[in-house]
């Protein structure tokens, strides 16, 4: 909590490259805590690192609702920084009308501040992108009702409990084989650190960092400070894993788990 302490005062100064990294400190020993997330969210924004931003909102949204003004504007020392910060993210969306990661973090932000229609409008752009997401297509039926309601989204229709996939059933080593004869190797610890190999021929690559899991959503915070987000099912000893904000066709990969 001091570390997180220390974060919210750096990013109050307008310092978000510290508050960033104070808070990925802070996910180290508190890596499932929803404040954080989204809290690191807010940060990547102000960074302009809108994928991860969005992957970070997608986490916090997959399990409840997300802060209001009240709370986003109090974490700035000026709130025309915000206003600058939005201004920015819009531009960006406009420029980049085919990226389902902007549309989906702007809608984030108009729901934020009580602007549901806007939101909306967002939402089903990123809907047009991404025609399968589950939570997109949530959040678009909550805002879409009428009156006071719709300002304060409630919380996402619950996976049931049969099907939610537990942080204990994930712990492991995991394998995958890939296109042209790719392999992937995912090691998730009990202490909440994971592990992510990548071998292709001779070459071979390694990530580190946090993992949390939300409603079957796996985020893999990475120690460089971006994200992997991927919708999972458990059945068995595979894992079906699919990054969110692939292509609808994206099969996806199929981890299994070492005996």
């Amino acid at each position: 909590m001091a570390l997180f302490d220390q974060a919210r005062e750096a990013f109050a100064k307008g310092d978000y490259k510290r508050a960033l990294e104070l808070s990925n400190q802070t996910l180290k020993t508190m890596p499932n805590d929803a404040v954080v997330h989204e809290f690191r969210s807010l940060t990547q924004f102000a960074l302009q690192n809108y994928r991860e931003a969005a992957a970070g909102a997608y986490a916090v949204l997959s399990a409840g609702p997300g802060w209001d003004w009240t709370t986003v504007s109090s974490l700035y020392g000026n709130v025309a920084d915000y206003t600058t910060q939005l201004r920015a993210l819009e531009a960006y969306v406009k420029k980049n009308p085919q990226s389902s990661d902007g549309h989906f973090l702007l809608a984030y932000h108009y729901l934020t501040s009580g602007n549901v229609d806007a939101a909306q409008g967002q939402l089903r752009e990123a809907e047009k992108l991404t025609p399968n997401d589950r939570l997109v297509t949530q959040l678009l039926a909550l805002t879409s009702k009428s009156g006071e309601e719709s300002a304060k989204p409630a919380p996402l229709q619950a996976i049931p409990d049969d099907k939610l996939v537990k942080t204990d059933q994930l712990i492991g080593v995991w394998t995958a084989g890939g296109s042209g004869g790719s392999k992937f190797q995912m090691t998730l610890d009990k202490d909440s650190a994971f592990s992510w190999k990548f071998t292709s021929g001779k070459k071979s690559d390694e990530i580190k960092g946090v993992f949390a899991v939300e409603q079957n959503n796996l985020a893999l915070e990475v120690n460089d400070g971006s994200v992997m987000l991927a919708e999972i099912a458990l059945a068995g000893d595979q894992l079906k894993f699919k990054v969110i904000g692939s292509e609808p066709g994206d099969p996806g990969l199929t981890f299994t788990k070492a005996k």
